[in-house]
């Protein structure tokens, strides 16, 4: 037989949507506002910076959405969280991160670990002519084919008469 309780679904209903609504419209002081920034820097996260100051996400644009200045600053604490991001992925790439060796359940000292995909990456956003492969480095006179499978199982190819410039700047739309 179910427990008894005080409240009956509709006023526990009612209770969660009041939280919620409170929870949703906490102002925010000059000083959440700040606290909130500074975890933006921290973070480059909306949500867990927003979590972390006590505030809901939605209020957050909320009030983004209305304060230019708040926007501006919103703006540029994540272009420094993100710098500090790029900061932490090239030290990562660059120097390694020390990883313990053990043996029988004890350390029996580091190995430095380097991460090659970090590195990949950290090249190809800066230097993109170089190492980020597109369509558009395939040699002249490249066919681009369509593999289509149907429903029931057969494959067949055809192609199409785009260049793999028109297919990166999105300029064909490939349908049935």
């Amino acid at each position: 037989m179910p427990k008894q309780t005080d409240k009956t679904e509709e006023e526990r209903i009612r209770e969660i949507k009041e939280k919620h609504i409170e929870y949703v419209n906490t102002r925010l002081t000059p000083v959440t506002r700040e606290k909130f920034l500074q975890k933006l820097k921290e973070t480059a996260n909306v949500s867990l910076s927003a979590d972390l100051v006590g505030i809901s996400r939605v209020r957050a644009y909320q009030v983004r959405k209305k304060d230019k200045a708040f926007a501006e600053a919103w703006d540029e604490a994540i272009e420094i969280g993100i710098d500090n991001l790029e900061h932490e992925a090239r030290r990562r790439a660059m120097h390694g991160t020390s990883k313990p060796v053990f043996y029988k359940g004890e350390v029996c000292g580091h190995i430095q670990e380097y991460s090659d995909k970090l590195m990949e990456v950290l090249l190809a956003a800066h230097r993109p002519g170089k190492y980020n492969r597109s369509l558009t480095d395939l040699p002249p006179g490249s066919k681009i084919v369509i593999a289509i499978e149907t429903p029931d199982g057969t494959e067949s190819a055809k192609p199409i008469n785009v260049t793999p410039k028109q297919i990166e700047e999105e300029e064909v739309a490939i349908t049935d």
